[in-house]
């Protein structure tokens, strides 16, 4: 297989920015700006770095997590050939992955049309062969027999806190035949605690995405347990104001508790300096994990009505919208 269009200089996500026009299912219309969320050029650099062997994310829901590797997937494409596997939950979530936002993302990049297939016997939903020799199979991992067989350079799997037990590193053994090439990205929110997901998770060194407070220039992870609101949001029915909670809520800085009022502007402020920060140094350096949650995409006074919401769903015995906020908007395990 030949690579057309290798920029060895070029990282992966400034590659993406020249060559793919749009984003066809992305809110954000235009070109793809890693500006607009800054934490995956790490993650796109650590999925290409032949250095690594796995790449685990646990992210929050609508942040970017599962385009990182659709984009990086491109890059690959035209400059890294090599058989790859993408699984999704389900053979009919895989279809879907790949009629509803691959094929209509591989369509937008020149390099990866020049190769993709017209004749529709090399182009299925589940399989497509490029004409660099490249395949990409589409499959669901809770099909066994999609996991077996196939010797795999590129594994991608998407949102495996839904895999059954086992199937991670079922699908994990397809790239032992490439050695040193083969690399497995995993991606998910948070799922259930002790779960292989999470455990996989471990194995990395858990970098976590970081800002710098403004005021006294302490890096600190974004963690909820540091969103205020005023105090007095209650009525005497104790029943919340959230007109109130969105209006009041900040962000403290966890040193010299400086506030920082929600706006988009504050947050891109902060994106801009953001940086990974590992918290597992000792893991072994070919395993990397990143981890962000909503604090750094979303209004933190949205988020504080959702968790008020969910709070009190839970005092009633629902704890479901708790479960959710845990799980996909701070990607931690319930």
């Amino acid at each position: 297989m030949q690579s057309l269009f290798v920029d060895a200089a070029c990282p992966p996500w400034q590659w993406c920015e020249e060559h793919i026009g749009a984003i066809p299912y992305s809110p954000m219309p235009g070109r793809f700006r890693s500006d607009n969320s800054p934490w995956v050029r790490e993650v796109m650099d650590a999925i290409v770095d032949p250095r690594v062997r796995l790449v685990s994310i646990l992210a929050s829901i609508q942040s970017s997590k599962t385009t990182a590797p659709e984009l990086t997937l491109c890059y690959i494409i035209a400059n890294l050939p090599g058989p790859t596997l993408w699984l999704d939950q389900t053979d009919e979530d895989a279809k879907d992955q790949s009629e509803s936002r691959l094929q209509k993302l591989f369509d937008e990049c020149r390099p990866v049309r020049a190769v993709f297939p017209r004749n529709r016997h090399k182009k299925r939903n589940t399989t497509i062969h490029f004409a660099n020799g490249m395949t990409l199979w589409v499959l669901g991992a809770h099909n066994k027999t999609n996991l077996q067989r196939r010797s795999i350079r590129w594994l991608i799997g998407d949102e495996t806190w839904r895999w059954p037990a086992g199937h991670m590193a079922e699908a994990e053994a397809r790239v032992t035949a490439f050695g040193w090439l083969g690399k497995c990205v995993f991606l998910s929110q948070g799922g259930e605690e002790d779960d292989d997901t999470h455990r996989k998770f471990e194995t990395t060194d858990m970098r976590e995405w970081t800002f710098a407070c403004p005021a006294c220039g302490h890096r600190q992870p974004f963690r909820w347990e540091n969103v205020e609101w005023s105090k007095d949001c209650k009525d005497p029915q104790e029943q919340y104001d959230f007109q109130k909670v969105r209006a009041t809520a900040v962000l403290r800085c966890e040193h010299c508790e400086h506030e920082l009022a929600d706006s988009d502007e504050n947050r891109r402020r902060l994106n801009a300096h953001g940086r990974f920060v590992p918290q597992n140094p000792t893991a072994a350096k070919e395993n990397v994990g990143f981890h962000w949650n909503s604090l750094a995409s979303m209004s933190w006074g949205k988020l504080a009505e959702l968790y008020l919401r969910a709070k009190m769903a839970a005092r009633k015995g629902d704890t479901s919208l708790l479960q959710q906020f845990y799980q996909k908007r701070l990607a931690l395990p319930w």
